[in-house]
């Protein structure tokens, strides 16, 4: 969806659908508790939910340590929840188209240098260029930084997967910055562990996944 490959509407499975096949009863509600004692699940608006076996499928959040109280700029948005990101996305492309029609740049940046970072900043990069390009503007005006703590990218993955999408990243002209750690963000502008800084129109927060806060309580 993010590369313009495939609508919103081919990414996501119909929940009714679903349900009918697997006669399941689907509930349209926010969980918003659960007690394991009383084997009960809170639902807002709605009466209780009792169980015997509880499976808790609710994805993963960023893990974004001290930065989570100050990522809260509206033009910073973490990858996780996908339904938030996937809203904020559809508005960078329609911003983009913006500005592509006034021939201005757009400045991206992506902190997160695993898999996921960089898949999302080469393909926002291919998917703004694209619409540049349809509305003849220079696609170089879109500008993408891939920041990471690790002096590599994917440093999870092989050192022959890692050299090919070093390589990629820099021939699709992707600003990198690795080795520095972003532990600050304040007037549009990521500030890592040395000083660096990277100003931004708008940020994606792609770092280690970690579990819902809420599940703590």
């Amino acid at each position: 969806h993010v590369a313009g490959f495939y609508t919103k509407e081919e990414c996501h499975i119909d929940l009714i659908k679903l349900g009918n096949f697997a006669k399941a009863r689907i509930i349209h509600g926010e969980a918003c508790g659960i007690d394991p004692e009383k084997k009960i699940v809170k639902i807002k608006g709605r009466p209780d939910l009792s169980y015997d076996v509880l499976s808790i499928n609710i994805g993963s959040a960023p893990k974004l340590g001290d930065v989570s109280h100050k990522i809260q700029d509206s033009h910073v948005t973490p990858v996780k929840p996908i339904d938030g990101f996937s809203a904020r996305w559809d508005y960078i492309v329609s911003r983009a188209k913006v500005l592509g029609e006034k021939k201005e740049g757009i400045r991206l940046a992506v902190v997160g240098g695993g898999a996921g970072g960089v898949e999302l900043a080469l393909s926002m990069q291919a998917r703004l260029r694209k619409e540049f390009s349809k509305l003849g503007a220079d696609p170089r005006l879109v500008d993408v930084t891939l920041i990471s703590r690790n002096d590599v990218v994917m440093p999870s993955h092989s050192k022959m997967v890692q050299g090919i999408f070093m390589k990629l990243l820099k021939d699709r002209k992707i600003n990198l910055v690795l080795g520095k750690e972003a532990v600050d963000v304040k007037n549009k502008t990521v500030i890592c562990n040395d000083g660096t800084e990277v100003v931004f129109d708008e940020c994606v927060w792609c770092t280690q996944a970690g579990a819902q806060p809420w599940l703590k309580e």
